[in-house]
């Protein structure tokens, strides 16, 4: 059935208007210091005006690893997605790292874990980085004030590396990636990058409840076949440090 493009017209106006009014005032407000409390039963109030339409939309995966503007690290290695995930944050904040000098330095040749910590990847960081770089632990700040995703896609403007906890049938593995919440023209509400995956751009809708902010995460990891084919499978937030350029 055809469907006339005179009767769209004015849903389609009507959804422009309610897009750019609630970037310009919900989001703005839900952009907070997430130093402050924040309740579930806050952000079901904040969901119940928005329209349906929006709350269905969601986080975008970008058609490439190519369009950010710098080289993506390609890390089939897990012992480096940490280090990957700040070169991916210095990146967004203007600042090109040595790559392959800072996975030298923060991933152990020996011991019983060769794999990058935040102690390691932090003295590689002083060592390459400029000294107005630096990654401090805020943790906490996303810990009991609220659901620990929706608080970060809520998070004021920043670089965020992220460390979850994949579950996939039973089996539990450790992932780093760099969250910004910095607005840019191409992504406007912020995105997801890893050494593995296409980037995931933050939509509006994202930020509305646990619920819509976890789905965001999913779309990173559901570029996997066997994330989406589990049976079962969990993300779950374990530490978060920003970095931080003065």
């Amino acid at each position: 059935m055809r469907t006339d493009a005179r009767s769209l017209a004015p849903n389609l106006q009507a959804y422009a208007d309610y897009t750019l009014a609630y970037q310009e005032e919900v989001v703005k407000q839900c952009a907070i210091e997430v130093t402050t409390t924040r309740t579930r039963k806050r952000a079901a109030e904040d969901c119940d005006h928005i329209p349906k339409v929006l709350r269905t939309a969601g986080a975008i995966v970008a058609p490439s690893r190519s369009a950010e503007g710098y080289v993506l690290a390609n890390g089939r290695d897990p012992r480096t997605c940490m280090v990957d995930a700040v070169y991916h944050g210095a990146a967004e904040l203007g600042v090109e790292l040595p790559l392959r000098r800072m996975r030298a330095l923060a991933v152990p040749s020996l011991g019983n874990v060769l794999e990058a910590s935040w102690k390691s990847t932090q003295d590689a960081l002083a060592r390459v980085g400029p000294p107005t770089l630096k990654l401090v632990e805020v943790t906490r700040r996303f810990n009991g004030t609220g659901p620990p995703m929706l608080l970060l896609l809520r998070a004021v403007a920043g670089v965020y590396i992220v460390r979850v906890q994949v579950t996939i049938d039973g089996q539990v593995n450790s992932h780093c990636v760099m969250l910004s919440t910095i607005p840019t023209e191409r992504c406007p509400h912020g995105k997801i990058v890893d050494n593995r995956h296409k980037p995931v751009y933050i939509e509006v809708a994202d930020k509305v409840t646990k619920k819509t902010a976890k789905l965001a995460f999913h779309k990173l990891f559901g570029q996997r076949c066997c994330f989406r084919s589990a049976a079962t499978r969990a993300i779950d937030v374990r530490d978060v440090y920003q970095l931080q350029h003065a």
